[in-house]
């Protein structure tokens, strides 16, 4: 792919990622061993970004506990620091305020990926750590909502959460702030497929604030086809070139080295 934009790498630290290829922690393995190549392969594969997260936020999961999630970014965190990362940039997907200030105590200027969708604790650490960028996820459940409501649903959603990241920490931070549409979180299908139809629009919308879309395997895309997380990488790269051609700033995929390779 070519273009202006970024390739953030799914780093699961978790045993239970929807797409079992992706979990670093399984039955009988090494974790530290397993962090550590997947974090050497994705930044040998190309990756700009690394989004390291150790609580599963797929659909159904019970998410472990803070403590548990802690002991296993600290893991990730002690490979990080002892690797050459070069221009490469971090990312934490956690929802928990007291994980990303640990994390933020190690790396200040990381980006907190938060598909909670944000709390005055959590925009908090835009002041507290100055150097830091953050994710607001659009992750409200619209599943209840017709057609004609989901993007101003949407719109109405960053509007009022970017209003209030701006009164809390001034507006300087908005420029901090990456927007995800957060596909797969309290959407339906169709709810999903008709925001991604409108990426360009949003785009425009918001065009001081970097858009992410993270579609890679997830079940809008395989669930029309019949298809599983494992059978859809050809159908990811497509929506994949289609969010880059729309003007989305990062693309987060468990694929890298595919990612990188011209189409």
């Amino acid at each position: 792919m070519k273009g202006n934009f970024q390739i953030m790498g799914i780093i699961n630290v978790t045993p239970d990622s929807f797409w079992q290829g992706s979990r670093l922690i399984v039955p009988g393995g090494n974790m530290t061993d397993s962090i550590k190549k997947r974090i050497h392969s994705a930044i040998g594969e190309g990756a700009h970004i690394l989004d390291i997260g150790a609580c599963s936020t797929r659909p159904g999961a019970e998410p472990c506990s803070g403590q548990e999630e802690w002991e296993r970014l600290h893991a990730a965190i002690e490979i990080l620091r002892s690797t050459d990362l070069g221009s490469v940039e971090l990312s934490f997907d956690t929802f928990r305020v007291s994980v990303a200030s640990q994390v933020l105590e190690y790396f200040p200027n990381a980006i907190i990926n938060d598909v909670s969708g944000g709390s005055k604790e959590m925009y908090s650490l835009l002041t507290r750590y100055p150097q830091c960028r953050y994710v607001l996820t659009f992750s409200d459940d619209i599943t209840s909502f017709g057609d004609d409501m989901v993007m101003d649903s949407l719109y109405r959603f960053f509007d009022t959460s970017l209003a209030s990241i701006g009164i809390q920490n001034g507006t300087d931070s908005l420029s901090r702030i990456i927007l995800d549409p957060g596909f797969g979180f309290g959407k339906t299908t169709e709810q999903n497929l008709l925001i991604f139809k409108n990426l360009s629009e949003i785009v425009r919308y918001y065009p001081s604030n970097k858009i992410l879309v993270g579609i890679s395997r997830k079940s809008m895309i395989y669930k029309p086809l019949g298809l599983t997380p494992e059978q859809v990488l050809p159908q990811t790269l497509i929506m994949d070139k289609q969010a880059i051609q729309a003007g989305a700033s990062i693309i987060r995929v468990h694929d890298i080295a595919a990612h990188t390779a011209p189409f």
